[in-house]
């Protein structure tokens, strides 16, 4: 018959996983989860390409607006005074 290695039988180690899974899950949202398992595979995929293209567009209007910031930085400011 075969045993389980006396560190897994451990009570302290026991107690130590037990804090290590509480601590992830407190920052697990299951209802997110349970949310998406409801959805067929397809939906899923419909869903994560909608998100996708979000942050595609978002990334897109990031870099225009850095592009047009650089650019307004490096043209003189009109009405200067040359003298």
């Amino acid at each position: 018959m075969a045993t389980c290695p006396p560190r897994i039988l451990n009570p302290q180690g026991i107690k130590i996983v037990k804090e290590v899974y509480e601590h992830y899950m407190q920052g697990l949202d299951l209802t997110l989860i349970r949310e998406n398992l409801k959805l067929t595979p397809s939906q899923r995929m419909e869903k994560f390409e909608r998100a996708m293209k979000l942050f595609f567009e978002l990334q897109r209007a990031g870099q225009r607006m850095r592009a047009n910031e650089a650019a307004s930085q490096t043209q003189p400011e009109s009405g200067a005074d040359d003298s």
